[in-house]
């Protein structure tokens, strides 16, 4: 089962937006999924949830830069980011007996 990992980080007029899209292929679709983002000057990744095979918008609001939700962004740091994504997949057996 080889799963063909793929993450794109979709370019942006608005720098307070990271916008990923995931297509990656997996051959079975996991249940649920979360990324985790190192933003640069900063120790520890932000983790999210995260939905396979669609486009996953981050602002500086989700990071904690800021505190409204709906407008006053700033822009995210500068530098180079790095993604790491969790899945899992639960397989589920029956056994039927005669």
């Amino acid at each position: 089962m080889n799963v063909q990992l793929n993450l794109e980080a979709l370019k942006a007029k608005d720098c307070s937006y990271l916008s990923i899209l995931d297509t990656s292929v997996y051959p079975l679709a996991p249940d649920t999924a979360e990324i985790s983002i190192s933003v640069p000057g900063y120790d520890n990744p932000f983790t999210f949830d995260y939905t396979i095979g669609e486009v996953n918008i981050f602002n500086s609001y989700n990071f904690g830069f800021t505190t409204s939700s709906t407008s006053g962004f700033t822009a995210l740091p500068d530098g180079v980011y790095t993604l790491t994504i969790t899945t899992v997949l639960i397989l589920v057996s029956t056994l039927a007996t005669t």
